[in-house]
């Protein structure tokens, strides 16, 4: 089921024993950060809460420290907790103890948040629900579903989650709240046919595999893809095995089947990636995470880019950013930043990558007419010189988001990876 536009903020889930909970996503809206009165307690995982402090650091004792108009950072507790996993090394005491001092030091709010505001954050709210007596449940499947209806569907991920829940409450683990369709990588499980499924859980994986199963026999050419974000697009992903590749491509076989223009290897649908928020980077100049299609350059986000480029941005009502390119707003995952200018995705993939690849089909020609190169204007290293013979320099700014036209050195030497790379340039 989608995640998107499923919950924004930081929401009062439960309030007990005078204790209010707040819940949220940094990559929704959420998180300690944004939340104004500040709260007294923050609890989250070590690289979510670091990268959420935007916060002026001031020191004690200056008077001045006293009057921030929007309240004193909060007392910050940041665990040791893989995403889509458990904590390393909090066990039941450590909860205990940290509810007890909460209601001892007189504490009025607690956020909790990671970095989607589903998995991580639902296992402390369902802790803290019931170490707070908010809800007496039976078992962990029970507080889960009950922590799902006051906040988010999606709330609690991984089968291991729930075993530590059951194991942190000393409750049964109950009948499983989790719907897994396929392994993991992130959860730390082997999952197998013991996981509890519901019956229409495993009707809906029988639709599934047999659905798989008929697009097998089916005539390549009639295979489909579709993207649950843009219509007639899908965000793929490649890779070397140490880094993936981000692109925009139109939904035509021939498109999505073709190679990845950086590794060689083959692509796979990467638009879940996107929607639950996941892979992302933090951009330095925002602090903010994006996804790498999000991202100009290694270090800066479209949006910081465009700012500079004194574009106008706004951000959108799901919690997105958009970017104003020649009167039409396009969403910050849907624009390129190309040769030192924003342009739609649409009009890079016809216009630059399907425009370079006709090119790469032409033959050179050995005849010089008016402006016509010939092969000798090329050297043998692959350099681009004009009809003056002065040397061509294509390095423009930093362009991180997985240009085919990017570029390397050796000894100096500004060099392109393949001949298909050089002939894509509008040089010819």
């Amino acid at each position: 089921m989608s995640k998107v536009g499923c919950h924004v903020g930081n929401p009062v889930v439960f309030e007990a024993k005078g204790i209010k909970v707040h819940a949220g996503g940094t990559n929704r809206s959420g998180g300690w950060h944004v939340m104004s009165p500040m709260p007294d307690v923050a609890i989250g995982p070590i690289g979510v809460m670091k990268s959420a402090k935007t916060r002026d650091i001031m020191p004690l004792g200056w008077s001045c420290s006293d009057k921030v108009s929007i309240g004193q950072t909060p007392v910050l507790f940041e665990i040791d907790w893989p995403d889509y996993n458990i904590p390393n090394n909090l066990g039941r005491e450590w909860w205990l103890a940290f509810v007890d001092d909460c209601i001892s030091k007189g504490i009025k709010s607690i956020s909790t948040q990671c970095m989607g505001g589903h998995g991580r954050t639902g296992v402390q709210l369902c802790i803290l629900a019931h170490m707070l007596e908010a809800t007496t449940q039976p078992d962990a499947g029970s507080l889960i579903r009950w922590v799902r209806e006051r906040y988010c569907e999606h709330a609690v991920e991984a089968k291991c989650q729930q075993d530590y829940i059951a194991e942190m409450l000393q409750i049964p683990v109950g009948e499983s709240a989790i719907a897994v369709q396929s392994h993991n990588p992130w959860a730390g499980q082997n999952f197998n046919d013991d996981l509890a499924f519901t019956q229409a859980e495993l009707t809906a994986q029988k639709k599934h595999e047999t659905k798989k199963k008929a697009e097998k026999k089916a005539p390549r050419w009639k295979k489909k893809y579709e993207s649950p974000i843009r219509n007639g697009w899908s965000l793929v992903a490649g890779g070397d095995g140490e880094e993936d590749f981000f692109e925009w491509r139109r939904t035509r076989t021939e498109d999505m089947e073709a190679p990845c223009r950086h590794s060689g290897t083959a692509v796979k649908q990467a638009d879940i990636s996107l929607m639950e928020g996941t892979k992302l980077v933090t951009c330095e100049v925002t602090e903010r995470q994006w996804h790498p299609i999000e991202m100009a350059t290694k270090s800066k986000s479209n949006a910081a880019m465009a700012k500079e480029l004194e574009m106008k941005v706004k951000d959108i009502d799901d919690g997105g950013t958009s970017i104003l390119i020649n009167r039409t707003w396009h969403p910050t995952w849907f624009v390129k930043y190309h040769k030192g200018e924003f342009i739609s995705w649409l009009k890079y993939y016809d216009d630059v990558l399907h425009k370079s690849d006709k090119k790469a089909d032409k033959l050179p020609s050995f005849k010089k007419k008016d402006n016509q190169r010939t092969l000798t204007d090329f050297t043998d290293d692959g350099d681009v010189f004009d009809l003056d013979g002065q040397y061509i320099d294509f390095r423009d700014e930093e362009d991180w988001s997985f240009d085919p036209d990017e570029e390397y050195e050796i000894d100096g030497v500004s060099l392109r990876e393949t001949n298909d790379e050089i002939e894509s340039e509008d040089v010819l």
